[in-house]
């Protein structure tokens, strides 16, 4: 699985010191644009990266046990065909009465 340097930087970080929340990724000065900070958290969690361990406020996040193993497994991901247009009728004239 390809992962950016940042969700790495985070796994490593969780793996270290355990749970964090977005703040502390924000108190401490990793390698994470602190504007994009939620959003990698967030993207980490859709992979399968990152757990969440306290739903309340703030979200206490967790790596899983096995995220090396899960990024030394290939891509999931299907390339999917593009999608086909659909004829727009936009006026009267183009229906071809």
């Amino acid at each position: 699985m390809r992962i950016g340097s940042q969700i790495r930087a985070i796994l490593v970080y969780s793996n270290t010191f355990g749970a964090f929340s977005g703040q502390d990724l924000r108190a401490i000065n990793l390698a994470v644009d602190l504007s994009n900070c939620c959003k990698v958290v967030r993207r980490a969690e859709r992979m399968g990266l990152l757990q969440c361990v306290n739903h309340g406020a703030p979200k206490l996040y967790k790596a899983v046990d096995n995220w090396q193993e899960l990024l030394a497994q290939p891509n999931k991901y299907i390339k999917r065909a593009p999608p086909v247009p659909k004829k727009i009728i936009n006026s009267v004239w183009s229906l071809g009465i």
